[in-house]
């Protein structure tokens, strides 16, 4: 056994711990309640109509802390399915698991805002007192769907009433997969202990930022303890403490506080709920990043070869150098607490988090994904082992994209962003080995020749996200320059907690920067969404600097370009990405704003968008004599019938005839 050290903050040593025994459990999803509220328009908003109905829509904080509210305009025809999109668009909550109701009533998806307002009573302003014009609805996501426990021994899951599952049957399950009796074990939910054997998970985790719970197994073992006054001495503690609560008993033995000391390992400064076992970090693992792809692999060593590598991956040393450093001294990636996929904070040599890796395998409905999100049977990861395409066995989150596609849309936006306009944080492929021979005891096993291929996006320190901050702030050129890029790569999934605020010290003013574009470059039309339309700084037409920009643009070219970096877009992609290029370059030689472009791309309900229909017709127009019947051809099968070209100039046509009808010459 080797000594184990707290000290106080500033002072560096290290402990090493013996592996203890890991269980996760991970759930679908978890329980919780929204209230909505709906009201007469008020005229006093900006954009509002007198035939428009406002949808209040108040959530609690991950902590649940304070509320936070969202207002809709929507129209009294749009129904109640149509509020299910906007949450989903808004919170990433999917439509399929929310239950809206007015009282004990849940309400059909067919049912109207109009209706729903009659029956609460809702009438024009001022013709009634103020209590009339609300009406509180709430939406209720889907309980628990499962419970999967993985361990080193294997992996189970409780399939049978899982929402009423206790912790005492949770560590039942545990106890007959490795054997350890029940009243040897430990439940934490974030490093808290629970101690209710008999209350249900269901009721536990609705509040719980992570869907993570950690069985751990007791074992009796002592510790040395070297203060940095040089007094060592020694403790008798189980392994399933926390550092936190190591810290308490450090408090009552010797009278150190805990909140003037730190516990350190290797170098690397531990939360006070983390467990280096549940990566698998010990003093035999070296992690070890090399970046992939012909232009990627260049930046590696110490020696790196600069001359003829894309100006824009240089900007990757250094981050890739950080994180080097930090694998150096054994930092652990680090599980980021929110999203739908495996995101991990890379740390540097003082703890300091300085990027993020986004695994492929890990992505949502991909085979390895640590939140539940899988597909069944597994997907295959494109660049991947046996895998020369993304697998067709499942669709991701979006329309039009696959799971294991999400990493190489990252690196896609980063390169397409020329001259770094839009500010996309500096993005590269990579592949993370492990040295040892040994396993990650974690969700996802880190071991293997080929290691994990990725996305790694450098880490931006941040104010505030577009979500929680009024969007009054931000000057008309910051929204501008997002929208650009969000049209050019047909954004599936813009909204205002992928856009980062950061705020200068000197002038006070507002930056934005976006994240988070595994969801760009689809192959289709139909998911399509930017938040930032409804932002009164997309009414406002381009500066001349930016009309400029777009002008040189180039789609063909882009296309090159990703290529030359091992981004190859299937040709439904491939299709949808000159689209949208064209209909951008169209509509600002039109004079069209940022908001009339991204209004043809999205659906405001769940009709088609104005760009869907276009391309519908299009594709008919090519099917004629082609598809037998009233059928019409798909994208992904206009390649084969070489009719990619006759597509894009047909759409272009339908664009021009449209404008002129609704914009004018």
């Amino acid at each position: 056994m080797r000594p184990w050290k707290a000290e106080p903050a500033g002072a560096s040593s290290s402990w090493a711990d013996e592996a203890e025994a890991l269980v996760e459990v991970s759930e679908c999803s978890t329980s919780s309640v929204v209230a909505l509220t709906a009201s007469a328009a008020d005229a006093s908003v900006p954009g509002g109509s007198d035939d428009e109905i406002q949808v209040w829509i108040s959530y609690e904080t991950s902590d649940g802390a304070e509320t936070n509210t969202t207002i809709f305009r929507m129209m009294p025809t749009e129904t109640v399915a149509d509020v299910k999109l906007r949450v989903q668009a808004r919170k990433g909550w999917f439509a399929s698991q929310q239950r809206l109701s007015f009282g004990d009533m849940e309400l059909e998806d067919a049912k109207t805002i109009e209706l729903v307002a009659r029956a609460a009573g809702i009438m024009s302003p001022g013709t009634a007192d103020e209590e009339s014009q609300h009406v509180h609805l709430s939406v209720r996501l889907s309980d628990i769907m499962n419970v999967h426990i993985k361990t080193l021994e294997g992996e189970t899951t409780l399939s049978t009433q899982p929402e009423t599952t206790t912790v005492r049957e949770l560590k039942e399950a545990v106890s007959l997969m490795n054997g350890h009796l029940p009243d040897h074990q430990d439940v934490f939910l974030e490093g808290r202990m629970l101690q209710d054997e008999s209350k249900p998970l269901a009721e536990i985790s609705p509040k719980s930022r992570s869907p993570i719970v950690h069985v751990l197994v007791k074992r009796t073992t002592k510790v040395k303890i070297l203060p940095n006054s040089g007094n060592e001495f020694e403790l008798s503690i189980s392994a399933a403490e926390t550092v936190e609560s190591l810290k308490r008993r450090i408090e009552l033995a010797e009278g150190i506080r805990a909140i003037e000391h730190r516990v350190v390992h290797n170098g690397r400064y531990l939360a006070e709920t983390a467990s280096l076992a549940s990566y698998g970090v010990d003093e035999d693992s070296v992690l070890v990043l090399e970046p992939v792809g012909r232009s990627c692999s260049r930046l590696q060593g110490e020696d790196l070869e600069l001359d003829g590598v894309d100006e824009s991956l240089r900007n990757c040393v250094a981050m890739l150098q950080q994180a080097q450093a930090g694998f150096d001294v054994h930092m652990a990636p680090c599980l980021a607490s929110a999203g739908t996929g495996g995101a991990y904070f890379l740390l540097g040599p003082r703890g300091e988090k300085v990027a993020v890796f986004k695994p492929e395998d890990e992505e949502p409905n991909a085979e390895n994904n640590p939140r539940g999100f899988m597909s069944s049977p597994a997907v295959a990861i494109p660049g991947t082992s046996g895998a020369s395409s993304a697998s067709s066995s499942g669709e991701g989150l979006r329309k039009g994209t696959l799971p294991g596609e999400g990493a190489s849309r990252e690196f896609a936006a980063y390169i397409l962003d020329h001259g770094n306009v839009a500010q996309v944080p500096p993005t590269a492929m990579v592949r993370l080995k492990q040295t040892s021979n040994k396993k990650f005891a974690s969700v996802n096993d880190w071991q293997g020749t080929q290691g994990k291929r990725g996305s790694i996006q450098m880490f931006v320190p941040f104010d505030s996200d577009c979500e929680e901050m009024g969007i009054s702030r931000f000057a008309t050129r910051e929204v501008h320059k997002i929208a650009l890029l969000d049209i050019r790569l047909a954004n599936t999934d813009r909204n205002g907690s992928n856009v980062l605020v950061r705020r200068h010290e000197d002038s006070g003013e507002y930056a934005l920067v976006p994240i988070d574009h595994g969801y760009c470059l689809p192959g289709s039309l139909s998911d399509i969404c930017f938040d930032w339309i409804y932002w009164p700084q997309a009414n406002h037409p381009f500066d001349e600097e930016l009309l400029a920009y777009i002008r040189d643009l180039d789609a063909e070219r882009d296309l090159e370009k990703l290529e030359l970096h091992g981004v190859r877009l299937r040709p439904e992609c491939r299709l949808v990405f000159l689209a949208c290029n064209a209909l951008l370059k169209l509509g600002v030689s039109r004079g069209l704003t940022a908001y009339d472009i991204g209004a043809m791309m999205c659906r405001q309900t769940l009709q088609q968008s104005i760009l869907e229909k276009m391309s519908h017709h299009s594709l008919k127009k090519l099917s004629k004599g082609r598809v037998q019947g009233t059928g019409k051809l798909q994208l992904h099968e206009l390649e084969e019938h070489d009719l990619g070209d006759l597509y894009l100039k047909e759409l272009e046509a339908q664009m021009r005839t449209y404008m002129d009808e609704v914009f004018g010459d």
